[in-house]
């Protein structure tokens, strides 16, 4: 029982941020929506930026 509580705290932490990051960048997707329309590809950012965030995340967890 004490290595599953900790990862569980581990993936909601995760969770959390990664949440949080992407509502950061998707309000800043709005302020470079607002100046510039045919920034249409940024929602591929917004899903690997959140990807680099766990995989950083994960190796800072695990050290």
């Amino acid at each position: 029982m004490k290595n599953n509580i900790p990862s569980f705290k581990r993936y909601v932490v995760i969770s959390i941020t990664t949440i949080l990051a992407n509502v950061f960048l998707y309000e800043i997707f709005i302020l470079l929506q607002g100046r510039k329309p045919r920034f249409n590809e940024f929602s591929h950012v917004i899903v690997f930026v959140s990807i680099i965030i766990n995989y950083i995340f994960l190796n800072y967890q695990s050290k």
